[in-house]
């Protein structure tokens, strides 16, 4: 070895130390994972291997807050909304009842009447497909579709998923696409709907970067509108049948406060219902009663009703007359579900006064 390298060549002493310092800040960072693994934490809510309806359950602290897996719980129904007046809303599905139960003649009427109108106005639509039967069996609606006398074969519903993909023009006016999609499934033989995934254009528009302007977003928007137009060209002749409407996994947070409100009744403390919806047949309410009212008229239940009240000339006067909440578990966790049955009206009004 010569004088230069010598120099360079660390001591033993040297050689020892860095050794020792290199077990240490291992040791220290085997430490700190461990501890971190036991800790409390936020998470992602679309990674918590826990919960009730994956996305939901950050958003509503249902959440254990530990990375081992607990016996589930039911969790409370949460709600960040507290503004909703009880009469005022009671109001608006009393109104919503009494249009479903006016002639045609009273009402106005949809202006979108041909499945043609989804390509002008900026929608693609796949083609129908069957559901493979063990994805329907895992939806955990098999409990309530045979309550109602339903069909549990997949092979009676065709999944359609209808998006907002296109940017059009339509009388000099240009409409963006909002990437919004309504993602249904329909049993015509049984008349049955049943809203699985569904994100308006005004929310998906809103949630873009930069965001959709209002005036760039189509005019053809509504739930009930392009439902309606999914329905009459599957049903054809059999538009009529139409009586069971289900809204599945429900975690609008506006929704979730009126069904506990509803649960609570007048006057009752909606923030105290912690007990989540049995499953099938769940809470019950009667058109009748101002439960139904509240729920009726939230962001899940106007698109049943205008359903019927803009499509009087096809279907006649139907009307929603009863109302289920409850749980449809998923994979065995629990979610909100929300049953609407249609019958034939009109109804003396005393049966929804």
């Amino acid at each position: 070895m010569n004088a230069l390298e010598s120099q360079r060549a660390p001591t033993r002493p040297t050689r020892h130390r860095w050794n020792i310092l290199v077990i240490v800040i291992t040791l220290l960072v085997i430490f700190i994972a461990t501890l971190s693994s036991h800790l409390p934490h936020e998470g992602n809510p679309r990674s918590n291997p826990i919960g009730f309806h994956k996305q939901a359950v950050q958003e509503h602290d249902w959440s254990n807050g530990t990375s081992k897996v607990q016996p589930y719980v039911f969790p409370k129904l949460q709600s960040r909304a507290t503004s909703l007046d009880w009469s005022t809303a009671v109001d608006k599905g009393w109104r919503l009842a009494c249009d479903m139960n006016k002639p045609a003649t009273a009402i106005h009427q949809s202006e979108w009447v041909g499945i043609i109108a989804l390509d002008k106005f900026g929608w693609a639509s796949a083609k129908p497909t069957t559901q493979i039967q063990a994805v329907f069996d895992g939806l955990g609606l098999n409990d309530a579709l045979r309550g109602l006398q339903v069909s549990t074969d997949a092979s009676k519903y065709k999944d359609m998923n209808i998006r907002n993909n296109n940017k059009v023009k339509y009388e000099g006016q240009e409409f963006l696409p909002t990437y919004a999609w309504y993602h249904n499934m329909f049993n015509v033989e049984d008349g049955v709907i049943i809203a699985r995934d569904n994100y308006g254009p005004a929310y998906s528009a809103s949630r873009m970067d930069p965001p959709v302007a209002k005036e760039k977003i189509t005019i053809l928007r509504n739930w009930s509108d392009l439902i309606w137009l999914a329905w009459q060209d599957l049903s054809k002749s059999s538009a009529k049948n139409i009586r069971h409407f289900i809204r599945y996994g429900v975690n609008n947070d506006q929704t979730i406060q009126l069904v506990r409100m509803a649960r609570a009744g007048k006057g009752g403390d909606w923030q105290s219902v912690d007990d989540f919806p049995p499953q099938w047949p769940g809470w019950q309410f009667n058109i009748k009663e101002d439960g139904a009212k509240l729920i009726l008229q939230s962001s899940n239940g106007v698109g049943p009703a205008h359903f019927l009240i803009q499509h009087k000339m096809q279907l006649g006067v139907r009307m929603i007359h009863k109302i289920h909440a409850f749980d449809c578990p998923n994979d065995m966790d629990p979610q909100l579900c929300i049953y609407f049955h249609a019958v034939d009206g009109p109804l003396d009004e005393e049966e929804f006064s």
